[in-house]
């Protein structure tokens, strides 16, 4: 039988694994796609808005800049595991130390400024 902790640090575990190696993914597609189409390598990342369907359409930028996003948001989504582990566990006190780091990060989120 598992326990409660061994099955939140296998799912802490997998939310890392799989960011990582999606992101991974991602970076080498927009590689190859710009090796394949001879084009150099764009110097900055796209459009937030338009990363998504940049790179549905095999764009390497595209695939390059949603890699890059898809990696950092790596460990806010291991936050949230944590926080539903936690609240599945009924470990009140750990999940209020974790909805302070999601507030955290997402207050950092929010009034972060890009500098043009």
């Amino acid at each position: 039988m598992t326990s409660a902790r061994d099955r939140a640090s296998a799912a802490v575990a997998l939310a890392l694994k799989g960011g990582v190696t999606l992101s991974l993914g991602l970076m080498l597609a927009g590689l190859a796609a710009g090796a394949l189409s001879g084009r150099p390598l764009p110097d900055e990342a796209s459009r937030l808005d338009l990363v998504v369907a940049l790179a549905l359409g095999g764009d390497p930028a595209g695939l390059l800049s949603l890699g890059l996003l898809v990696l950092l948001a790596t460990p806010a989504v291991r936050v949230l595991v944590l926080a539903y582990q936690f609240a599945r566990a009924r470990e009140w006190r750990m999940l209020a130390v974790t909805a302070l780091v999601l507030a955290v990060l997402a207050y950092s989120l929010l009034t972060g400024r890009a500098e043009a």
